[in-house]
C-alpha cells in the first residue's frame, strides 16, 4: 500500500532559480520540502543552519550538493526538493565546487533517511538522468524523468512510497 504522499512533487522543484550565494539557494531549497508538504518550518530551518551555519553538507557531484538534518516529527513526509539555480553557486570552503543542483532531504525515520541519501546518489551516477536534471525545460520534465528511471531501477524507496506525483 502506498501513502498519499509521493517522494517528490512539481511544488518540490525549482529550475534556473536566481540566487546571490549559497545560503539563498539552501534557503530556497529548504522552502521547497515545505512548499512541497514533506516538512515543516521547523525542519527548514534545522537543515538551513546546518549547511549554511555549521558547513555540513554533501557534495554529490561536480555540480550537486545534498541537504539534510536528522529525522524528526518536523519531516512531514519522507520526500525531497531539487533546486536547479540559473548560475553555479561556489560551496563555502570548497572553491573548486561550483553547483547548480540542490538537493534536500526530509525523512520521517532513519532507515529512509539513508535510503533516500542512496537513492539521490544513484541517480547523480546515471549520466543521462543527470544530465536530464541539469537541462530539462520545466518541474514536470524532472519528475517524469525521475518516474521513467525509477521504472526500470528500484531506486528510490521502495514498498511504503510512492516515487513522484503531482
Amino acid at each position: 500500500m502506498y501513502h498519499s504522499q509521493p517522494i517528490i512533487n512539481v511544488n518540490s522543484v525549482s529550475l534556473d532559480y536566481e540566487v546571490e550565494n549559497f545560503a539563498d539557494a539552501v534557503l530556497r531549497s529548504t522552502e521547497l520540502l515545505v512548499l512541497g508538504g514533506y516538512a515543516n518550518e521547523n525542519y527548514a530551518q534545522r537543515v538551513y543552519d546546518t549547511a549554511v551555519k555549521e558547513l555540513q553538507y554533501g557534495v554529490l557531484t561536480d555540480n550537486s550538493v545534498l541537504l539534510h538534518d536528522r529525522p524528526s516529527a518536523d519531516a512531514l513526509h519522507t520526500g525531497l526538493s531539487l533546486l536547479r539555480v540559473k548560475e553555479p553557486i561556489e560551496l563555502p570552503g570548497k572553491s573548486e565546487n561550483n553547483v547548480r543542483l540542490f538537493i534536500s532531504i526530509s525523512a520521517t525515520n532513519t532507515a529512509r533517511h539513508l535510503m533516500a541519501i542512496a537513492s539521490i546518489a544513484n541517480v547523480l551516477a546515471n549520466y543521462h538522468l543527470a544530465q536530464q536534471l541539469l537541462t530539462a525545460s520545466d518541474s514536470n520534465a524532472i519528475v517524469k524523468a525521475l518516474l521513467e528511471y525509477h521504472k526500470t531501477n528500484c531506486v528510490f524507496i521502495c514498498g511504503n512510497d510512492r516515487l513522484v506525483g503531482n
